[in-house]
Order: C-alpha cells, then sequence, then structure tokens
C-alpha cells in the first residue's frame, strides 16, 4: 500500500496585501485558508484527494493534501489556481511513501 501526497508552497512576502518583511503575517491567514478551500474542491470534484492540513510559518505557507495521483492532482491544482488570486505558488512538492516497506 502507498501513501501519496502534495505540498502545495506559497511565499508570504508574494501574497497580495501581505507585509514581506513579517514572516507570520496575520493576513496571510485568510489567504491559506481560501486557498486550501479551493485546491481541496477541485480535488475533491476530480476524486483525487483531500485536504491534510495547512501550516504558515518562516515566511511561507503550505498546504498539504493526500491524493491517488500526484501527477494528475498536480494538474488539477494549477488549473484550480489560474486566474486566481492563489495562482502565485513557490512549488508543489510530491511525496510517495510505500507503506509496506520495511
Amino acid at each position: 500500500m502507498s501513501y501519496k501526497s502534495i505540498e502545495v508552497y506559497y511565499d508570504i512576502a508574494d501574497i497580495p496585501g501581505c507585509d514581506g518583511s513579517n514572516p507570520m503575517d496575520p493576513k496571510a491567514l485568510p489567504f491559506r485558508d481560501a486557498a486550501m478551500e479551493l485546491i481541496a474542491s477541485a480535488l475533491k470534484e476530480h476524486r483525487l484527494g483531500q485536504g491534510e492540513g495547512a501550516e504558515i510559518g518562516m515566511g511561507e505557507i503550505n498546504i498539504g493534501f493526500e491524493v491517488l495521483d500526484t501527477d494528475e492532482a498536480q494538474d488539477v491544482v494549477w488549473d484550480a489556481v489560474e486566474g486566481t488570486p492563489y495562482e502565485g505558488i513557490r512549488e508543489i512538492a510530491v511525496y510517495n511513501e510505500d507503506l509496506d516497506a520495511a
């Protein structure tokens, strides 16, 4: 059995209205929550995955999703954020773990 996930990263300094000199700018929280909702809804609509959680700190936001297919999930994420305030993704990290490996 395997566990697959993606993590979507944003730099707080690149979020409109946020203070780039404040690595924990509280204005980034509503942005994080809205981005997570948008992406989770798109993944759910495509039956590819669900939200796992989100973090903020060290000048960045990361939002994690458990997914069935990492490549398809990345495509869905990019399509979902295109043309929205959430398209400024810095990176999407991919994780694949074989849970049966000893």
